[in-house]
């Protein structure tokens, strides 16, 4: 989804998902994220940073098909090429000219398709934290000297695929020649047309790249850490006997795109 507020990152951002302005292949649950002054960097997965007693909870998938159907607005095509060439790269589809086949378009608007939800429990998660500490690594300094808040990613939306519509001056659809299509594809990525829209083009890699996460934000009390309260709101997960629930809400860390730093090991 692109960085800037329209329908599908509004939707996003009401099931609590951080949307996730350049996809990466990197970004998993479990995955622990530094914000220093609003610079956001992932750091790892949380196994090698932290030792606890309990098991690392495993992660479940489940397709989402009310995810799939999200388009974008309408993007002036300057502006929307941007975004797709970043998606693109997420999904190691470098070097495609797009524009070589679509020079009539004024403006397009894209979707992900087949999306994954990826996830961990919460309360597991807040319990293998509990459990344990974390190791004494150069790269949490900031955040135990109080300059940086840390968030462990506990859900992520994934994608292979992703359709692309392109428009006229005058809103109309653009109907895409199939003989343009021909020099477009490069290294393992596919492209066609879809099968019913030939305004659309589909753009599917062999690997998954992350679009979305949800994240909390980590605390420390009595010496036990846990998943911290964030933004409390009525679609957070309630925990506890009733007399002493809290509501344990993802944090939404951008209303517009979420820039991550992904740091190569």
């Amino acid at each position: 989804m692109p960085y800037c507020k329209d329908a599908a990152t509004t939707y996003l951002n009401h099931l609590g998902f951080n949307v996730v302005r350049f996809p990466s292949q990197r970004i998993l649950p479990l995955d622990l994220l530094i914000n220093t002054a609003g610079q956001n960097e992932r750091i790892g997965p949380l196994a090698d940073l932290h030792t606890s007693d309990s098991e690392l909870p495993e992660t479940t998938s489940a397709t989402a098909p009310d995810l799939s159907s999200l388009y974008t607005n309408k993007l002036r095509l300057s502006f929307g090429v941007k975004i797709l060439y970043g998606i693109l790269h997420g999904l190691d589809c470098d070097g495609l000219n797009i524009k070589s086949v679509i020079a009539n378009a004024a403006s397009m608007s894209f979707k992900f398709v087949d999306v994954v939800r990826v996830s961990v429990d919460p309360t597991k998660a807040s319990m293998y934290l509990a459990d344990g500490d974390f190791r004494e690594t150069p790269v949490l300094e900031g955040f135990f000297e109080g300059k940086a808040e840390m968030y462990l990613i506990t859900e992520v939306l994934q994608s292979k695929a992703i359709k692309v519509e392109f428009y006229q001056k005058n809103g109309a659809a653009i109907d895409l020649e199939a003989a343009s299509l021909t020099n477009l594809a490069g290294g393992d990525i596919g492209v066609k047309r879809d099968s019913e829209r030939k305004s659309e083009l589909v753009f599917e890699s062999p690997c998954k790249a992350t679009f979305g996460f949800k994240a909390f934000r980590l605390t420390i009390a009595d010496g036990q850490w846990s998943l911290g309260v964030v933004n409390p709101s009525k679609a957070g997960l309630v925990l506890g006997k009733p007399s002493e629930q809290v509501v344990l809400t993802p944090a939404l860390l951008s209303e517009t795109g979420f820039p991550i730093s992904v740091q190569v090991s």
